[in-house]
């Protein structure tokens, strides 16, 4: 006679690296439909009026932001990076600083732009960009050193933004 365990209930604590998970993926879903949402690599080559190969060759350079939507060359655009079918002043020579550091991916990049920064007295580089404030984002952006924040209280999730999103489980000193 072969006995069979009894299942035990996952206690409740064992889901905050799930909940946790879910809140990145939530967050990754906001910074793609921000700002007018985005362009397929047609599309925003189009906006720009150069070839789809070259926006594509852009985007593998780090000179755009974009992310791969699950295909090769399945690219998506934000829109607010492009203005008046031209890439928003001071946009590649930021990123160029942006990934001379701290390795960021897509979305680490796309939360640099679109996040409030005490660097730029609150304001989200992007606004700057838009109103031509490009050398006080070029400034930023060399002083975009934090690479992680805090999303939890309780147990501190950290997202870690270098290479790809990675979550990290750090339990806060007792």
């Amino acid at each position: 006679m072969v006995k069979i365990k009894k299942r035990e209930a996952i206690p409740e604590a064992d889901n905050r690296l799930a909940r946790a998970m879910a809140r990145g993926i939530t967050a990754c879903r906001k910074l793609m439909e921000a700002d007018e949402g985005s362009l397929s690599a047609e599309e925003a080559a189009g906006d720009l009026g150069i070839s789809q190969a070259a926006i594509l060759k852009m985007y593998h350079r780090g000179q755009i932001i974009a992310w791969n939507h699950g295909r090769p060359n399945a690219a998506r655009f934000p829109v607010w990076q492009i203005k008046d079918h031209e890439l928003l002043d001071g946009l590649e020579e930021t990123l160029k600083i942006l990934g001379a550091g701290c390795r960021l991916d897509d979305f680490g990049r796309m939360l640099f732009f679109l996040s409030n920064q005490g660097f730029l007295e609150g304001k989200r580089p992007v606004d700057c960009l838009r109103a031509g404030e490009v050398n006080k984002v070029l400034h930023a952006a060399e002083g975009y050193g934090g690479n992680a924040m805090v999303i939890d209280k309780t147990t501190v999730d950290v997202l870690i933004l270098t290479g790809t999103a990675q979550w990290l489980r750090v339990q806060p000193p007792i």
